[in-house]
């Protein structure tokens, strides 16, 4: 093997090992830098998700309330559509043989309350 020997100042030896110990450093710092922002941009992630599954979670209960809401309608259509041909009609045994009284016609507590309603068939 053939060395080759450079003859250098100790100021530029200095230097040198200087520039090393820079180079080297500013590596780590890079290594370190990408470190925290893999870190920061994991921690973006988690927070735009969590932000995402709020929204759907917020949607899919307003999904809910609005398919409720669209039931409950239904069912006051329902109970004021019978209340109007109750009305229409006098109660006595033929409107029963037409119509079914003893099956409830609307199931849920809400639209059997108050005077309105009281000759609309109760679920028990």
């Amino acid at each position: 093997m053939n060395f080759v020997f450079f003859v250098i100042c100790i100021s530029c030896v200095f230097r040198l090992c200087k520039v090393i110990f820079l180079k080297c450093r500013n590596i780590r710092i890079n290594v370190v830098e990408d470190n925290e922002s893999a870190v920061r941009e994991r921690h973006n992630q988690q927070e735009l998700n969590l932000i995402f599954t709020r929204v759907q979670v917020m949607d899919m209960t307003a999904q809910r309330e609005e398919r409720e809401k669209a039931r409950k309608e239904k069912h006051m259509k329902e109970a004021r559509t019978l209340m109007e041909l109750m009305e229409r009609t006098p109660f006595d045994s033929a409107l029963g043989d037409k119509y079914d009284l003893k099956d409830c016609v609307i199931c849920s507590d809400e639209f059997v309350q108050g005077e309105e309603l009281a000759r609309v068939p109760i679920c028990q």
